[in-house]
């Protein structure tokens, strides 16, 4: 990429941590426990309601990384980590875009689907799964494109077995890895590239030899199809775009499906002359197309396999019809709509912030408030057991652990679903189960992350305020605290007690 690209687009990876509604904490805390102790736990060792349950701890190696970094250079360092991995997936993109259009159709193709690469851009395994995955997209585009030398195969296959040695132990998208094998190999199939296949077997048989290095074996590489067969809660990310477009919908998603429907004709158009040569490209791109109706985590991966395919046809169609549209253009009426279309687009994607960089949480390390978050959370006299939320577990892991255990955390498959559904959201809807599950757990606080806009969020904290037992003592700008009220909570509750007129309750 050209250096004014790269910095446009890495500016687009700085984004400041949210810590309380973010895992990076917990991947943190397993890091150290990881380093400290030389040992990968598998149990749910931050729980003190299902501690026993089996929890594969499937991104262990990324939690010793954020660890070590974090230790190093702070949550600053993490956040030019992230930023690094996803500018080097958009580049790698790019090379390969190159390399089937030309340099102004890739940058096109790069500025054109940047908000999709923009739209997750927080610190977390998924930033290495991007670019292993954009990595081996490149390597097999290498291995189709052009013979490869002996010596270089084995530097290439070496390179696969490592990314998947790492891959494996950082996140559970090394399944991907398939769907980038699977395409090459029906690509050299149809066009009876036979030398290229047996290239491909034995990258993908030093890929296989890679997933078998992990703590857990077999468990672990099957893990990624078992993952959702324990999954109580509804994760926001992993809902499809349907369902963003009709609850919680922002710009974002509706340019999603715009791009999406775009890109069908205008690549349609040059495939209808060159499907051959980019059936690779094309297979892959149709998978996440898929994926984004059932996964809308999956929108930047789809947006860097789409890059190559827009470059590619921009320019086959620039190539072919290029004096056409510059006899449109000298006409006036043409060139009217054309500068009056642009700059509507323009002011649409300035209005809606989708191509700026600059939104409220750029920048680095955490979101300003969160050193008073964590002293707050650890200045309490924990002598009882915690009420939290979902979204805020990570954080008390990483504040509290191991001087307090949490009541949940924001991995569903590390909880039962019963627990999951039954106990954690039913006494958030329910005040009769409320009051049966406080009474079993003997809570003396609850911390919650008060933009949780779940159906049941609200309402609990609206329940709780109104509730003469449950006192508030704390709130900034991401977290509120409620302190029992109990003898031994009695000191804390009148040093610290909010205000009343604090708070108000409004409902839609």
């Amino acid at each position: 990429m050209t250096t004014g690209l790269v910095i446009w687009v890495s500016l687009f990876f700085l984004r400041q941590t949210n810590l309380a509604a973010s895992d990076l904490g917990r991947h943190i805390k397993n890091g150290e426990i990881i380093v400290t102790t030389d040992q990968v736990f598998q149990n749910n060792l931050y729980s003190y309601t299902t501690p026993d349950f089996h929890a594969p701890n499937h991104h262990w190696l990324f939690g010793v990384i954020v660890y070590l970094i974090q230790a190093a250079a702070g949550f600053n360092g993490l956040t030019l980590m992230g930023a690094l991995l996803y500018t080097g997936a958009v580049a790698i993109a790019w090379k390969v875009a190159v390399k089937k259009g030309s340099l102004v159709s890739a940058a096109i193709a790069v500025l054109m689907l940047l908000p999709l690469l923009a739209d997750r851009t927080e610190t977390r395994p998924e930033a290495f799964s991007v670019f292993f995955f954009m990595l081996l997209y490149w390597l097999f585009d290498q291995l189709l494109s052009e013979p490869v030398k002996l010596k270089r195969l084995w530097w290439l296959v070496g390179l696969a077995t490592l990314v998947m040695v790492a891959w494996i132990n950082i996140h559970i998208f090394f399944v991907l890895a398939g769907v980038l094998g699977g395409a090459a190999v029906i690509q050299a199939v149809v066009n009876k590239q036979w030398l290229a296949l047996k290239a491909i077997a034995l990258v993908g048989l030093g890929m296989i030899t890679g997933v078998w290095v992990n703590p857990l074996g077999l468990e672990l590489i099957l893990y990624p199809l078992q993952i959702f067969s324990n999954y109580g809660y509804r994760v926001a990310e992993n809902q499809g775009l349907w369902f963003f477009l009709f609850h919680f919908t922002r710009p974002i998603h509706w340019y999603v499906l715009i791009v999406a429907v775009a890109c069908l004709p205008l690549i349609g158009y040059y495939l209808w002359k060159n499907w051959k040569s980019s059936l690779y490209q094309l297979l892959v791109a149709l998978v996440f197309l898929g994926f984004i109706f059932k996964l809308i985590r999956m929108e930047n991966v789809l947006a860097l396999t789409l890059i190559p395919l827009v470059a590619a046809s921009l320019d086959f169609i620039w190539q072919r019809h290029h004096q056409l549209f510059a006899r449109l253009l000298k006409k006036t009426w043409v060139l009217s709509l054309a500068s009056l279309g642009g700059f509507g687009l323009v002011a649409v994607l300035l209005y809606s912030r989708l191509m700026l960089p600059f939104t409220p949480d750029f920048g680095v390390g955490l979101l300003p408030g969160y050193d008073t978050s964590i002293q707050a959370v650890r200045s309490l006299p924990l002598n009882g057991p915690i009420f939290n939320n979902f979204d805020s577990g990570s954080f008390l892991i990483y504040s509290l652990y191991p001087n307090s255990k949490v009541f949940i955390d924001n991995r569903a498959e590390a909880y039962p679903s019963d627990f999951v559904q039954n106990t954690y959201i039913a006494a958030q809807e329910d005040e009769t189960i409320w009051e049966n599950v406080n009474q079993d757990y003997g809570f003396h606080f609850i911390i919650y992350y008060y933009h949780d806009m779940t159906n049941w969020g609200q309402e609990f904290l609206v329940k709780r305020y109104q509730d003469t037992r449950w006192v508030p003592i704390y709130v900034d700008p991401y977290i509120l605290i409620f302190a029992k009220d109990m003898p031994e909570n009695q000191e804390l509750i009148e040093k610290y007690r909010l205000p009343e007129g604090l708070f108000s309750v409004s409902r839609p």
